[in-house]
């Protein structure tokens, strides 16, 4: 009986520590696993994260091309037009210096990115200008691309050049006329919208003259499009320093002045006639 009792417990014993061990080996295999999913999840989070930043980057590179190419569209179509005859530009620079396709070695300085343009002209004139930014890490190649579209958009305005404002209208003298009865001349042609005529000199010893129709006189008058313009009210009688006008009449083109006075008597008097115009 003794010896089965030493022989039952050397069997437990052993199938205890075979079962420690086992235990053991599924801890160490669990631990593992956690570890390597941990290991792996942080290395997708850091290949994610530089992902971002380099995305981020290179967005911005092809945003600077484009907005670079808008200044140049705008400083001058017709040089920009010429560029964008070649098809391929590299742009390691803002500048016009590479009309090829990059290299390998063609990095945005200070970077990793490669950046070029490609230009494609439409039917209707237009330059389409396609930006793209490149750059190579572990799982392959990436890019960023921006496309625009660039028009002449000076060569649809039609420029409109206002007229040329007229000059200010003010009093002009015509001239200085000895007038007598019915003294028709031919004046301007000018532009006009009022008259006046004043006596200097003249009518006799008591410096008057005959003007209105009681003495058989006409005053003065003058032809604009086609239709006499008298001085108002019709005097009969003129002074020497006496000035009558005419209404004021809408401008037109004054091409005949009569001036009839004395005619009753046949005196002369010196007119000083003068306008209103531009």
């Amino acid at each position: 009986m003794e010896t089965y009792n030493k022989q039952y417990l050397r069997f437990r014993y052993k199938n205890q520590s075979g079962q420690s061990l086992f235990e053991v080996v599924i801890s160490m295999a669990l631990i593992s696993i956690v570890l390597i999913t941990l290991v792996a999840m942080a290395a997708l989070s850091i290949r994610a994260a530089v992902f971002s930043r380099n995305q981020t980057q290179a967005g911005r590179l092809t945003e600077q091309a484009s907005e670079w190419l808008r200044s140049e569209k705008d400083a001058s179509w017709s040089t920009f037009n010429t560029h964008a005859a070649t098809i391929n530009w590299c742009l390691d620079s803002l500048y016009w210096q590479k009309a090829v396709s990059c290299s390998p070695s063609d990095l945005v300085s200070g970077t990793n990115f490669i950046r070029s343009v490609k230009f494609t002209r439409n039917a209707d004139g237009s330059i389409v200008a396609d930006v793209n930014t490149n750059w190579i890490d572990a799982q392959g190649t990436h890019t960023v691309t921006a496309s625009t579209v660039f028009t002449n958009w000076q060569a649809d305005f039609i420029v409109i050049t206002p007229p040329p404002t007229p000059p200010a209208a003010s009093w002009h003298v015509l001239g200085s006329f000895v007038s007598r009865c019915n003294t028709v001349l031919p004046i301007g042609p000018l532009l006009a919208s009022q008259f006046s005529i004043k006596m200097t000199a003249g009518g006799g010893g008591d410096g008057r003259i005959s003007y209105g129709p009681n003495y058989g006189s006409g005053g003065a008058k003058w032809l604009v499009n086609g239709v006499y313009q008298p001085t108002t009210p019709l005097q009969q009688t003129m002074n020497v320093g006496q000035t009558y006008v005419t209404a004021v009449f809408v401008q037109g083109t004054a091409t005949q002045q009569s001036i009839s006075v004395g005619c009753n008597d046949g005196e002369s008097a010196t007119m000083s006639v003068s306008y209103f115009g531009p």
